[in-house]
């Protein structure tokens, strides 16, 4: 209001000079409304002394001055702001009689704007939009439109907001609202009003439900959020800039770039001082928002996610039931997604989730009861998949009642739930319900069908990724068409540009789906292109566990494309992505990478690794076949052969290893007597070798004995996956003899690992024995093998050794031979370990993170287990005791692939040990041990005994006298099941 640019200054006398008919006079009333000294109570007494006789311009200012007095604008009394609306009403009615309709609309719609501030109840809120209505039709009939009607604009918008803040449906009427305003004049000139009216409307826009914003109103509202985090400074900014980042990580979830300027938004707000709810809102929606993104490292994101979710969730007020809820259902979709600790993280959603089902069936929450249900269905699925306890029928009764309870929910929803049940028929067929597969593909079409591809083009494209993963069954050949379709679609939203993660994924997916096809050309051109991709985020700054899950992502696909490309014979580039998809971590930490000007992993270098007595077998185990690259010299030159064993295929494999050797080893080893079953795990170890030889070693050696790259003096193994279970070197070759028996047998985790093996003067190696650090009985003759390094003039270390000592020895040694106990944890190798003394444990994760001056060239483990590695989820990563030490720089170890017997492995190490003192290499040295203790006669055993000198009366004393008399002219060790489980991997073959 602009009252007093139309009223003269007063002039004349005071009031104290005035006549009693003076002082109550329109000059007085004009008077006291050019004093700067306004009194509200004295314009009142003034209004009523005059009455009807009061100047109608000067009574409508005395009421408009009366209202901001009672809005608290003068700061003299607390805000009333139902009596200001009612003297701005008063003064509307003063120039109804005069020729001010500017003045007059300007005072009607402040009189509304009071009532807007006062009012409390829905009923008085609409009782404003009303009021605005009638003023908007009854002022700004006739365009063009002034000041007024803008400022009506945006007033109707915020109160059609707040209505829709309670809950009504009034949000279209509030966005309408402000897009008339934003196109007056008034709403085009910049400033805050109109970047207020802009984040408004946004926000508004943006609360519509994920895929369910057509592209024209996504764009509006992110043009309109940007501008008012451009606009507005301070708190205003603040909500501005989150609800932009809400508004991306909802609407723009399929495009990297704005997931990224998302988090970047909610990084910086997190770094400023916030208020508890804004500091809450960015903490959750940051945690969303990492959740989400495909740039970066995908599990490390989802590592910070739950970090951020989890303060999130405790810090919701009790009172904030649906707010509890939401965070808690981000948080279980994020434990879900995660794959380190898995298990224990699905085991945390689920009961998280039961806790807000409940919360939500108590408190009639029937919208978020159903949300919650799909995402408990979603992660027992995931339970049951991983062999954890779950009741397939009562997750299908719990899928039932999220679809029922979403019989009325948008079309995106039911799309959800339709693909949640996909997933439900997928494991009921995998259970052996035949029809369920088609049932399951049935439901996922349907769900594709009611995804808009616009809306929700991320969403889509899984659905038919899913699709394509649901018809590429080996079971069903007439099902390729629809796998191969419905990959090529997905890869049209799943870019690699945007959603560089998924585009990989479906990328193998759709090069798997040509291998089973048998398209070797088509799978390896895929294939290919996946590991160039993959390249790009391998990120070596990462921690290990997440490097390890990505590691563990390929599902052992490098196996496949090497296969694919040995058959379109590119032997050399088989060879090399074969051998990249290994011992990725260990690389990292070796700094074995890629080629810095290619980007491509370095292709081995054969001519200067091999000698005319070593030939290198890679055997590439894949459901279609198998086949072995040779390396070897021929003639001066590196040969490099492919040899195809169609029946040594990946079905044939594991049956042997569970069917076979792993339950015989469970049977054995898991019994209350193990030695007592040596003949039964004998047996096994012998059915083993000759499996191999008829499977593997023979028609390959034939083959290669053909070709004239066979026999060789030096075997080099570069074993996958389950094969590093098995004892390969008693494989028996096309004359019954064992492998081990002709040729020095070393293991070999990655090509790209190998060094040349330099010659080390015996006089300057540096022997070290630790005897058994945990002083157990169960090791009688640990301390006299300990002696072995004493004996040639090297070091042994008897009593308590803890880590410090331990690392202490590894820096001083060049071989450390390690006397004691191990454990393989199976289901978290990372804790595999040795045993130390006081029970303290060296764990494969201690040894890694290790800081030491130098390593030994080689480790000596005489303990059980210390040569099993991880083959569930991460084969070809190898995680166990000896990739553990070459982490820290050692180039190889000796290691046991089953629980060692004390009595045959004192022989087998002190041979071992004096081989290599001689100078002999590792794997020869250990051939020459197990050959010699299989043929040792118990009076050429005792002598080493005497030797090492035995404490008169000890184990190893009584054992020198039984292997004396009883076995004097018998080999008692000329079994494999007492030394065929020691095996030489190392980067120095």
């Amino acid at each position: 209001m602009v009252f007093a640019v139309m009223l003269a200054p007063a002039h004349g006398k005071g009031s104290a000079s005035m006549s009693r008919t003076e002082r109550c006079s329109n000059n007085a009333l004009k008077e006291m409304l050019t004093s700067t000294h306004l009194a509200a109570a004295r314009l009142e007494q003034m209004l009523a002394c005059l009455g009807k006789s009061a100047d109608r311009l000067l009574a409508a200012q005395a009421a408009y001055e009366i209202a901001l007095s009672f809005a608290g604008a003068n700061g003299d009394r607390p805000a009333d702001f139902r009596t200001a609306a009612q003297w701005a009403r008063k003064s509307a009615e003063y120039l109804r009689t005069l020729n001010e309709p500017k003045l007059r609309n300007g005072t009607t719609l402040a009189a509304i704007r009071l009532d807007y501030y006062s009012a409390s109840t829905t009923a008085e809120l609409r009782e404003v939009t009303q009021s605005l209505d009638r003023y908007y039709a009854v002022t700004c009939a006739v365009p063009p439109l002034d000041g007024h009607c803008a400022e009506s604009l945006k007033l109707l918008g915020e109160v059609e907001r707040d209505l829709s803040s309670r809950g009504l449906p009034r949000a279209q009427a509030s966005i309408d609202a402000f897009r008339r305003y934003l196109s007056t004049n008034a709403g085009k000139v910049p400033g805050p009003d109109r970047a207020s009216a802009l984040l408004d409307k946004g926000t508004l826009i943006a609360q519509a439900p994920e895929g369910a914003l057509p592209p024209g109103q996504a764009d509006e509202a992110e043009t309109a959020l940007h501008e008012a985090a451009e606009v507005f400074r301070g708190d205003r900014r603040q909500l501005a800039q989150l609800n932009l980042a809400a508004f991306l990580g909802t609407h723009r979830s399929d495009r990297s770039d704005s997931l990224d300027e998302a988090e970047a938004l909610l990084r910086g707000l997190l770094a400023q001082k916030l208020a508890p709810s804004s500091a809450f809102t960015a903490q959750r929606n940051l945690g969303s928002i990492l959740f989400k993104k495909q740039t970066g490292n995908h599990q490390k994101n989802l590592s910070e996610a739950i970090t951020l979710l989890d303060a999130a969730y405790a810090g919701v007020l009790p009172r904030e039931k649906a707010t509890w809820i939401k965070t808690g259902i981000s948080l279980a979709l994020t434990l879900e997604a995660s794959r380190i600790g898995t298990p224990a993280n699905l085991e945390r959603a689920k009961k998280l989730l039961e806790e807000l089902l409940a919360a939500a069936d108590s408190a009639g929450m029937a919208r978020d009861a159903a949300e919650i249900l799909e995402t408990l269905v979603s992660v027992r699925l995931h339970r049951l998949a991983l062999g954890e306890g779950e009741n397939l029928d009562d997750i299908g009764a719990q899928l039932r009642r999220a679809q029922n309870a979403s019989a009325g929910a948008p079309p995106l929803t039911k799309a959800r739930l339709l693909a949640l049940s996909s997933d439900y028929f997928s494991v009921r067929a995998k259970n052996g319900d035949t029809a369920a597969l088609d049932k399951s593909i049935q439901e996922l079409r349907q769900a594709i069908e009611l995804t808009d591809r616009q809306l929700a083009p991320g969403l889509w494209a899984t659905f038919q990724n899913n699709l394509g993963n649901r018809c590429n069954n080996r079971k069903r050949p007439e099902l390729a068409s629809c796998a191969e379709q419905a990959y090529s679609q997905a890869l049209t939203e799943r870019t690699a540009a945007n959603m560089p993660r998924e585009h990989a994924d479906t990328l193998v997916n759709l090069a798997n789906l040509q291998f089973s096809l048998r398209n070797w050309q088509g799978a390896s051109d895929l294939y290919t292109h996946a590991a160039e991709l993959s390249r790009t985020t391998f990120d070596p700054a990462l921690g290990q566990d997440v490097l390890r899950f990505d590691a563990a992502r390929s599902d052992r696909w490098f196996e496949r494309a090497a296969y694919a490309l040995a058959w379109t014979g590119k032997i050399s580039d088989a060879i090399t992505l074969a051998d990249e998809g290994r011992l990725r971590v260990l690389k990292q930490r070796l700094s074995a990478l890629p080629d810095p000007e290619s980007g491509r992993p370095r292709a081995v270098s054969f001519e200067k690794l091999l000698t005319g007595r070593t030939i290198v077998l890679m055997p590439i185990v894949t459901t279609a076949g198998c086949v072995v690259f040779a390396a070897t010299l021929k003639d001066g030159q590196v040969a490099l052969q492919r040899v195809f064993l169609d029946d040594f295929n990946g079905d044939r494999v594991a049956r042997f290893l569970e069917d076979r050797w792993l339950q015989a080893y469970r049977s054995v080893f898991e019994a209350d007597q193990p030695d007592a079953a040596d003949d039964r795990w004998n047996a096994t170890i012998t059915e083993a070798g000759d499996w191999l030889g008829t499977s593997f070693f023979g028609p390959l050696l034939r083959t290669l004995e053909g070709a004239g790259l066979w026999p060789r003096e030096d075997v080099v193994l570069v074993v996958q996956g389950e094969l590093a279970l098995l004892p390969l070197h008693i494989g028996k070759d096309p004359t019954g003899k064992r492998l081990m028996d002709i040729a020095s047998v070393s293991y070999l985790p990655s090509l790209a690992l190998w060094q040349p093996r330099t010659a080390v003067a015996s006089t300057s190696l540096k022997l070290y024995s630790i005897a058994d650090p945990s002083d157990d009985s169960g090791l009688p003759y640990a301390p006299t093998e300990a002696q072995v390094s004493a004996v040639l003039g090297g070091v042994t270390l008897a009593g308590p050794v803890d880590k410090g000592q331990f690392l202490q020895a590894l820096e001083q040694a060049d071989i450390l031979h390690f006397v004691g106990h191990a454990r393989f944890d199976p289901d978290d190798p990372e804790r595999s370990s040795i045993r130390l003394s006081s029970k303290d444990r060296l764990e494969v994760r201690d040894i890694e993170t290790a800081q030491i001056r130098k390593a030994p060239d080689l480790i000596v483990l005489s303990a059980c287990e210390t040569g099993r590695v991880e083959t569930a989820s991460m084969a070809n990563e190898f995680v166990g005791l000896p990739a553990a030490f070459m982490s820290i720089g050692a180039k190889g170890a000796v290691s046991s692939l089953w629980p060692a017997s004390d009595g045959p492995t004192l022989f087998l190490m002190a041979r071992l040990m004096r081989e290599l003192h001689s100078g002999t290499p590792p794997s020869r040295a250990l051939q020459e041990a197990q050959v010699w203790l299989s043929n040792s006669t118990g009076s050429q055993l005792a002598e080493v005994l005497r030797t090492l000198g035995p404490t008169p009366g000890s184990d190893a004393a009584k054992l020198e006298q039984i292997l004396r008399i009883r076995f004097r002219d018998s080999r008692p060790y000329a079994e494999p099941w007492a030394w065929a489980g020691f095996m030489y991997t190392g980067f120095k073959p």
